[in-house]
């Protein structure tokens, strides 16, 4: 090996970040918001979820605006989703970005989110507002076709791990590139009302 000073590149292929805030909202916001959601009209939204599960998903929603109207407490939400957007931005340099369309869906007990993805955004986001122990979890499938031909264990090497599973907590925010394929992973819900605000995240000039 040559001696004296090496010119050595580390390269990150492929990566996706996820961003996890766990205490985004606190206690009082979530139970504020939740009450609200739970008065609220909702249809059955078959497409995401099997089982008993409602939305006001529309691509034209706006629940986060509705909430900064509605809920004193909550009049910074946007712009405190917008930091960490941009927060989110800045690692990749990308883009400026900005909410496109915002929503929220409650799941009652035996029910489950199906595999999807978000399609024509760049980023999508999940605020969980009503969860606890019994509450489906999180999945995030690996993109990578082939991270199953592995010998070590994933739990060390999310990188190269099939699924990223996150349990969600009161409060927690999750922001995460819209075509990352999603779902429980086909595990039920057994929570009465698991409340979750979803959002999605595009080009701010697509706006214009």
């Amino acid at each position: 090996m040559i001696e004296g000073e090496k010119n050595i590149e580390k390269i990150h292929l492929f990566p996706t970040l996820v961003m996890v805030c766990k205490n985004f909202l606190s206690n009082q916001q979530s139970e504020d918001i939740k009450n609200f959601c739970l008065l609220q009209k909702t249809k059955p939204y078959k497409n995401a979820f099997d089982g008993s599960a409602t939305s006001t998903w529309t691509s034209k929603s706006k629940f986060i605006e509705v909430l900064e109207k509605e809920i004193c407490t909550l009049d910074k939400l946007s712009k405190n989703i917008q930091s960490f957007i941009d927060e989110y931005s800045d690692e990749f340099n990308l883009r400026e970005l900005s909410i496109a369309n915002s929503w929220f869906n409650i799941q009652n007990k035996q029910s489950v989110l199906n595999r999807h993805v978000h399609e024509l955004s760049v980023l999508s986001g999940a605020i969980f507002i009503n969860v606890d122990d019994d509450s489906s979890e999180l999945v995030l499938e690996s993109p990578n076709l082939y991270s199953h031909y592995k010998s070590f264990s994933p739990i060390d090497y999310h990188s190269m791990s099939d699924i990223f599973v996150i349990k969600p907590e009161v409060g927690m925010l999750v922001l995460f590139p819209s075509w990352i394929v999603h779902s429980s992973f086909y595990q039920e819900n057994n929570t009465e009302n698991r409340i979750v605000i979803s959002f999605n995240v595009e080009l701010s000039d697509l706006k214009k």
